[in-house]
Order: structure tokens, then sequence, then C-alpha cells
């Protein structure tokens, strides 16, 4: 597994996207405030054009590690096809694309992206919620009270949809509190604390609250799962 990695350089090559809309799209994510994001424009020294097999894509790969590549879909430069995004975890790079003219395309769902790449990059198991980490997850549950319990429990491929995004959003914070060193989840109720552009913000928060918030805010996140490559 990779060591906890809390910064992360974010290189946005759409030119009409303001800094401010990704930093609403990890906001709406809950993405935990320990991990901290650096902005920028994506020069040419900052990422190449990779074709992951079998994808059919043509993407834009980062080119240094823990680099976030975010593009538009209308970039006549790339080439998605039905992918949402790549997360290469051996070199610690992820790229997502955005739909500017999908409504689908929510804040919550595209921040879902992101927080998925980081998870697979820090090597933790994002896309074994309902095989390995099931048993486990389920306890989480159950010690957390959330309403995803049951159903979970009984009939785990009854969930569909916005719960079943929502669903996802806990289990990404379920295996950070699990298996990373993070400080968002070393103590209840957590303290983080984040800089970002000189400007120091403080959170307080249990894991149970940050749960609460991903619920209130979960609608709209089909198809958000990363593709690992």
């Amino acid at each position: 597994m990779a060591s906890f990695n809390s910064l992360w350089n974010v290189i946005i090559l759409e030119s009409t996207l303001p800094e401010s809309t990704v930093q609403g799209w990890i906001a709406a994510a809950s993405i935990p405030s320990c991990i901290n994001f650096i902005y920028g424009g994506g020069n040419a020294a900052q990422w190449d054009i990779a074709s992951p097999s079998g994808s059919g894509a043509s993407v834009p790969i980062p080119t240094s590690p823990w680099t976030i590549a975010i593009s538009s879909n209308q970039d006549s430069l790339f080439s998605w096809g039905t992918n949402t995004g790549f997360a290469w975890a051996s070199l610690n790079v992820i790229s997502i694309e955005y739909d500017p003219t999908n409504p689908s395309d929510t804040p919550i769902v595209i921040g879902s992206r992101i927080w998925h790449g980081i998870c697979l990059c820090y090597g933790l198991p994002a896309d074994s919620m309902s095989t390995s980490e099931y048993t486990a997850f389920l306890n989480y549950l159950g010690t957390m009270q959330s309403p995803y319990y049951q159903a979970f429990h009984t009939n785990p491929a009854g969930i569909t949809g916005d719960d079943l995004a929502a669903l996802h959003l806990v289990y990404y914070a379920y295996l950070m509190q699990t298996y990373l060193p993070c400080p968002c989840y070393t103590q209840e109720p957590s303290q983080c604390v984040t800089s970002t552009g000189g400007t120091t913000t403080s959170y307080t928060f249990s894991p149970l609250s940050l749960e609460t918030g991903v619920v209130l805010l979960a609608g709209g996140l089909v198809g958000a799962l990363i593709v690992l490559m």
C-alpha cells in the first residue's frame, strides 16, 4: 500500500474552467480536508497523451507523480469514449474528464471521480466494496448507524442509482479511516487543517457527520467510477 501523501497537484487543461469550480467538485464529494490541492494550468511539460490498453481512449496523463489532470471531454485533443477517468496507481497519477453539456455531470459526480482515483493511488481497494471488503464495511455501516446498513446486508445488489453513488462515497471514507494514517480520522471528533493560497481553514467533524453530509449531497452520482489501468 502506498504511503499517505497529503498534497496533490491539479492541472486544469480547459482554459475556461475556473479553479473555483474544481474546488467545488472536491467539496461536494466531501474529500477530507487533510488532502490538499495545488491548482494550475497544464502546460505541455506537465502531461502527455496515453492510450490505456483496451479502453479505446486517448487521454492526458500527468508526467509527475501525485498529480491529477482534468479536461473536458469536448476537447478535440483527447478521446474518452465511454470512460470518465483513469488512475495509474503505479505512477500515482489520475486523469478525469467532465462533460459541460451533460446535466448528470454534477459537482458530486466529478468530485467522486477525483476521490476514487486518489484512493486507488494510495493503494486502497476502492473497487472491492462488495467483495473482499464487504464484511468489514458492513460492520462499519452498522457501527455508524448508517441508513444503508440493512440494505447492504440483505440485498446489496438492490442498492442502485443515487443511493449506490452515496454509498460509494461512504466507502471511500471508510477506506481512508481504516487503512491510512490520515489525520482526518485519527480521533473523534477529528480535526483537519488545510492551507491553500495563504488561507488556513480548520474543519471539525466525526466520521458519522461526514457520512451524513455525503448522503445529503448524493443526487445524481451514477457513473462516477474510475477505470483503473
